[in-house]
């Protein structure tokens, strides 16, 4: 029996000087807050390990009787951004994620991120992904800039 843990984090350095970016005006937000204190200096080790996608992961993964992550990239993924700036990063991660997936395909495997911030891109990286990329699934965050999918009632 194959032990896979499902929705395993993971960033990229793009998302992550754009979180940093973000996250230096937080205000009252919690994403923003959650990232000031992922970047804090006493969490060097869950920044390193979110990024980290072959040595260290493999390892603790085989250390705790892991067979398979499903990654997705951390919350909020790219939601937070403006439409043209999430467009960019969800592919560039996709891409990666893709990679990765191909460099360690009995370990891996990927849910795609996207935009919903554009639909129409969105759509067309949606079916880039599992088309092309052949990634898994896809990802969609809790909320868009603030806005929760669920607020229209």
């Amino acid at each position: 029996m194959r032990l896979i843990a499902t929705e395993e984090a993971c960033a990229f350095p793009e998302q992550v000087a754009a979180m940093r970016t973000l996250a230096a005006h937080p205000g009252d937000d919690a994403d923003l807050a959650m990232w000031n204190w992922v970047f804090s200096p006493g969490n060097a080790t869950l920044l390193r390990r979110l990024l980290d996608l072959d040595t260290e992961r493999i390892a603790l993964m085989d250390e705790a009787g892991v067979d398979v992550h499903l990654l997705s990239l951390t919350a909020p993924g790219v939601q937070m951004f403006d439409a043209d700036t999430a467009t960019t990063i969800a592919s560039s991660t996709n891409d990666q994620l893709a990679e990765v997936v191909r460099r360690h395909p009995t370990r891996f495997a990927a849910l795609a991120s996207f935009a919903p911030q554009d639909p129409k891109r969105a759509a067309r990286e949606i079916d880039r992904a599992i088309s092309t990329l052949k990634l898994n699934g896809l990802i969609v965050n809790s909320h868009t800039n603030g806005e929760y999918h669920d607020d229209h009632t």
